[in-house]
Order: C-alpha cells, then sequence, then structure tokens
C-alpha cells in the first residue's frame, strides 16, 4: 500500500501524566519518580492509497525523556494498551499483550539517538542527560485502514520484574511514566465518522446549584475524532445568557466519551431555560441537540413545600369537620 500523505499531529500541553502502576493487591513500596517524558500524547495519521503501490514506509515522531536525578536511571520501555473511560481518564492495562499490542509492537520502535531501536527493551540515562528519542511507526504495504491505540511506557528500577516477600505481604511499586499513541491508518482524510451525540440531559428542575450537563459522544466510525464545541443557555424569551466553551478533545473508535466536564452556574435564574449543545467534529460535521430544564430556586421550593403541607393539612382538617357535623346532625 502505497503512502501517498502523511500529516503527523503532535498535541502540545504542558501538562504531562504520570502513571504508577501497581503490581499486586497488597501493601507495597513505591519508587520515586525522577524522569519527565514531552509530548504526552503522539497522534499520527497515516493517508494510505490502494494497495499494490511502493513498499511499507517508515514515519516518525520525536520524543523527549529527561532525567531529573543526580544519578543514572535505569530505563524500562515497553508498549501496553489502554482503555478510556467515559470521561477521557484512561486505564494502562498493564498485563494484557492482545492482538491489538502485537500489531502495534510489531509497527512500533524506539531509536535512541544515536544507536538503539526496538520495541521494547532497557537503556540507561545519565544524570541529568535529556534523551531526543524518535518513534518510529513502520507501516505494512498491506495495512488495512485501521485505529491502533497505546501508551509508551517508561518504567525506572534496575529490577526486570517486580519483587515480593516470600509471605506475599508485600508487592513492589514501579514508577513510570507514559505517552499515549493514536495511530491513524486512513483510506482518505475526510473520515467522514459516524459520530452522533447519544445523550444530552441534566436535572429537569435545578435548584440554583451549578448544572452539569451529560453530553454523550458516540464514534461509531473506524477512526478517532476531534471535537470542540459549546453549551449556550438561554431564557424563556430566547435571550443567550450563558455559554459553557467544550475544548478540543478525542474520541477514540468504537468509543462513547462524556464531552461535557464543567458547569453552568444557575445562581440568580429563576425559570424555564433552553440549553442548545454545538459540537463541531473534525472540522466537516456539525452536531446540534437542545433541551429545556426550570431553574427553582431552594428557598422558593421549601417555601412551597411548606405550603403544600398548610394545604393537606388544611384539606384534612375541613374533612374531618365536614364529617363531624354530619354526624352531630344525626
Amino acid at each position: 500500500m502505497k503512502i501517498k500523505n502523511l500529516k503527523f499531529i503532535i498535541l502540545k500541553t504542558s501538562l504531562f501524566f504520570i502513571l504508577f502502576i501497581v503490581i499486586g493487591i497488597h501493601s507495597a513500596h513505591a519508587e520515586k519518580l525522577d524522569i519527565s517524558l514531552y509530548p504526552p500524547i503522539t497522534e499520527i495519521i497515516a493517508l494510505a492509497s490502494p494497495a499494490g503501490g511502493t513498499p511499507s514506509s517508515t514515519l516518525k515522531a520525536p520524543l523527549i525523556l529527561t532525567n531529573n536525578s543526580k544519578k543514572s536511571q535505569t530505563i524500562k520501555f515497553s508498549i501496553k494498551p489502554f482503555t478510556a473511560a467515559q470521561d477521557g481518564s484512561i486505564t494502562i492495562n498493564i498485563n494484557d499483550n492482545g492482538n491489538n499490542v502485537a500489531a502495534l509492537t510489531s509497527m512500533i520502535r524506539l531509536e535512541k539517538n544515536p544507536s538503539t531501536s526496538s520495541g521494547q527493551g532497557i537503556f540507561t540515562l545519565r544524570p541529568s542527560e535529556t534523551a531526543n528519542l524518535s518513534l518510529l511507526v513502520d507501516i505494512p504495504k498491506e495495512a488495512t485502514p485501521s485505529d491502533y491505540y497505546a501508551t509508551l511506557l517508561f518504567q525506572t528500577g534496575n529490577d526486570s520484574e517486580p519483587t515480593s516477600s516470600e509471605s506475599g505481604a508485600f508487592s513492589k511499586i514501579e514508577a513510570g511514566i507514559g505517552s499515549n499513541v493514536l495511530l491513524s491508518v486512513r483510506s482518505n482524510l475526510s473520515n467522514l465518522s459516524n459520530t452522533k451525540i447519544k445523550e444530552f440531559s441534566v436535572p429537569v428542575i435545578a435548584t440554583g446549584e451549578p448544572v452539569n450537563f451529560l453530553l454523550l459522544l458516540e464514534n461509531q466510525g473506524l477512526h478517532f475524532v476531534k471535537v470542540k464545541g459549546d453549551i449556550t443557555l438561554a431564557d424563556a424569551a430566547g435571550v443567550q445568557i450563558k455559554k459553557l466553551i467544550i475544548p478540543t478533545q478525542n474520541v477514540l473508535a468504537g468509543s462513547i466519551r462524556n464531552i461535557s466536564s464543567s458547569a453552568i452556574s444557575t445562581q440568580n435564574l429563576w425559570g424555564k431555560y433552553t440549553a442548545v449543545a454545538n459540537i463541531d467534529v473534525d472540522g466537516r460535521k456539525t452536531l446540534n441537540q437542545t433541551l429545556t430544564f426550570y431553574v427553582i430556586p431552594k428557598r422558593l421550593l421549601l417555601i412551597g413545600l411548606i405550603g403544600l403541607i398548610g394545604l393537606i393539612a388544611i384539606s384534612h382538617r375541613l374533612r374531618f369537620y365536614r364529617k363531624t357535623r354530619r354526624f352531630g346532625r344525626g
């Protein structure tokens, strides 16, 4: 399969995530983490033509790994799959070496300038050394359009395997840091995915507290998509009064994600309101959905509840009074 076009997208962010891999279920001892890695996410999108073209191609993306300690660090590199939750958080499947990992491992190599490259292995960083690594991705000529997701895991420590006491009273925790890789081999760049709003909801009655919208996007396509947008809030007259910005984020292929993680304040609001979700998918598709809810402050709800209880009490009292009058006349 001939690679006609290639697009690297390196998502730059100032935050990296630290992974603490717990091996075992008992109390444990943790190692101090003295390494840093950039970028935390690497997105690789390869555009391929039909089969029968040139041989396989090798793509490259940079990684920067730094030893922040004053002593040499033994680094263990491995490729592990991850599971993404609806809120975007991930869980590293440390003991999973299934088909997806095997396929990805066969395509990914790590090159530590200027010498070695391997799918997984061990190397050493000198005190305060910064290693300019290269992530090499070999796209086979017969590659089928698909997505591959995994975490490049860099763990510190001199032991190749976790250790435990003879009684099994404790297990070792190895400190590590990872960078997520989203590799997408596509037949075209339009990626007209079947992405839809699966659910857009909010409590029917809000009481003046911040309102958390549930906005679930379902990606039924073959490739991950990038989405962004907003939720606007309008009063009964149709006047927009608030807007919640939804930042750019990924929805992986075959997954459901809640892309609304912030709340809109309803303080000092009262009455009927309309919320509209506007979602841009890959800059090529727009999704919209509308819902209605009511804001009733707690004080008014309390007054209404007290009034309702009072009316019920009065109704029972009147019924009792009428019944006693009937018996009195009889």
